[in-house]
């Protein structure tokens, strides 16, 4: 699949598993906005990444930071954020109620 020049954004990127999605997206020849809540670890990400690479902070537990950082119309979308002292089914998260979880960085 050529993914060249179609812009993804990749969720919780500042570290770990998705700093590699980034960075495979990246070599790939994807633009790709590195979304996280870390600061330094994003901007470390996008750093790494180079010019093809931009970090935006943000807390995905805000709906209007998600809908901004959706205003760059994403082709590819990696959902790679997590965290949280508890697993619920999935069905029962609302967007009120993830809001009262603690992020991974708190």
């Amino acid at each position: 699949m050529d993914i060249a020049g179609k812009v993804a954004v990749v969720t919780g990127a500042a570290v770990g598993i998705g700093r590699g999605i980034a960075q495979r997206l990246a070599a790939a020849g994807a633009p790709v906005v590195v979304a996280d809540l870390d600061a330094a670890g994003g901007e470390r990400t996008a750093e790494l990444i180079g010019g093809s690479a931009r970090f935006v902070q943000v807390d995905l537990r805000d709906d209007d930071a998600v809908a901004e950082l959706m205003s760059c119309q994403p082709q590819i979308l990696v959902n790679n954020a997590g965290g949280g002292p508890a697993l619920v089914p999935l069905e029962s998260v609302t967007s009120a109620s993830s809001r009262t979880r603690r992020s991974r960085v708190e």
